[in-house]
């Protein structure tokens, strides 16, 4: 016997579970800041400090959109990087060989072309989705929202990576990332 496809009332159902699963997190993603005043920079681990000052946002140039700001962090940049520009992004930090876990040394790929990019730290599935569903948003005409809004950073060099995407419309993906 071939397997039936699904019933039309199964997928609406899933695609319902979906959309009130997306509404709650953008509902709280709104709510949330607006509740809540983080006080910066959080100092609960050695390593947050760096991490959450208030200019610490100019390390992260794909999360300075907008759109991502409140739903993207973290790894999620990794996924961005990955997903427009590949393994090897000049944009992304690197690792020196001589960094150890007690005196992390890192700086930009593009200044350190010989380090390790921390891009490799992360497994490539999750880019390859992106860069599937953004190309056919792409081809009914959709920009990505960094090259229009220059990720909302006025600083020409952020702009110049954000700019040079090839994969459009990433954005409207990446907030989802994991």
């Amino acid at each position: 016997m071939a397997p039936t496809a699904p019933a039309p009332r199964t997928l609406r159902a899933v695609f319902l579970v979906w959309l009130g699963w997306a509404a709650l997190m953008l509902a709280f993603q709104a709510w949330a800041p607006a509740r809540f005043e983080l006080a910066r920079p959080d100092t609960v681990l050695d390593w947050t400090g760096s991490w959450t000052n208030a200019d610490a946002a100019r390390r992260h140039p794909y999360l300075q959109s907008p759109i991502l700001k409140g739903h993207a962090a973290w790894d999620s940049e990794f996924y961005v990087s990955i997903a427009l520009h590949g393994y090897e992004d000049p944009a992304m930090r690197a690792a020196s060989p001589n960094s150890t876990p007690e005196a992390e040394i890192a700086g930009a790929k593009r200044d350190h072309p010989t380090w390790v990019s921390l891009n490799h730290a992360f497994f490539p599935g999750y880019p390859f989705a992106m860069g599937l569903l953004a190309r056919p948003l792409a081809a009914a005409g959709m920009v990505n929202m960094s090259s229009s809004s220059a990720g909302g950073n006025s600083s020409p060099r952020n702009n110049a990576v954000v700019n040079r995407s090839r994969s459009p419309v990433v954005e409207i993906i990446a907030p989802w990332a994991p």
